[in-house]
């Protein structure tokens, strides 16, 4: 798919080309066969209703070490028994509501938590309705977007699938995330609050919030987070 400069020109890229597979599929599926074995990312196509998949791209076939037959033949129910329970759970939610609102001219991501070659790997993923009974998807680990994709996974491995919370830190404010790197640089709420034009009652506040939600209660896991995010 090529090489953008930030994790978010990548995501902004993967979304286009996904769009552009979607489409070709729905207008030339023989074509998008023939395409599939050679790209960096699987594809696969799934019920709506069930989610019980009907096609799947050799490169996910080597990604689970599991023939095509085998994957539809056990279906979803192969997926929950090599998936982290409650991430699944969590995209489920997502997809649900994608299922619902959603049209083939948008899509739905979501993190999903599977076992590859005996291991856990964070893979993103992202959904788009293909027709009235199928979703077409398009996955890939999240190291592939380099060091950004890297950092990422280590955060989720290492904090929020140990404390089954990894959602949390999605769920910060872009306030609280500013807070949260100025308070890791070292700075005090009172020299926060002259810089952000707030009060300090308003920023201790905030600070209260960050723990909350983070589960760290002390200055030192804040910078573990903002290190890990590289924000500091």
């Amino acid at each position: 798919m090529g090489k953008h400069t930030t994790e978010k020109e990548q995501i902004s890229f993967d979304k286009f080309q996904i769009y552009r597979l979607a489409k070709l599929a729905r207008n030339n599926m023989d074509l998008l066969l023939d395409v599939a074995p050679h790209l960096p990312f699987y594809i696969t196509l799934n019920k709506r209703k069930n989610f019980d998949t009907t096609y799947v791209s050799t490169v996910l076939q080597d990604f689970m070490e599991i023939d095509e037959d085998e994957i539809i033949k056990f279906g979803f129910e192969k997926i929950k028994q090599i998936s982290d329970r409650t991430v699944l759970e969590r995209a489920i939610k997502i997809i649900d509501q994608y299922n619902m609102n959603g049209t083939s001219f948008d899509m739905c991501s979501y993190l999903q938590r599977i076992k590859f070659n005996r291991e856990f790997s964070w893979v993103s993923t992202y959904k788009t309705i293909f027709d009235d009974n199928l979703f077409f998807n398009v996955g890939y680990p999240i190291e592939r977007i380099g060091k950004p994709g890297q950092v990422l996974s280590n955060i989720l491995d290492d904090v929020f699938v140990i404390r089954q919370g990894w959602e949390i830190f999605e769920s910060l404010s872009l306030r609280e995330k500013e807070i949260l790197q100025f308070i890791a640089k070292g700075f005090s709420s009172r020299e926060v609050s002259e810089f952000l034009f707030l009060s300090e009652h308003t920023i201790k506040t905030h600070r209260k919030n960050i723990s909350n939600k983070l589960g760290a209660n002390n200055v030192t896991d804040w910078v573990r987070f903002a290190q890990a995010l590289e924000m500091i």
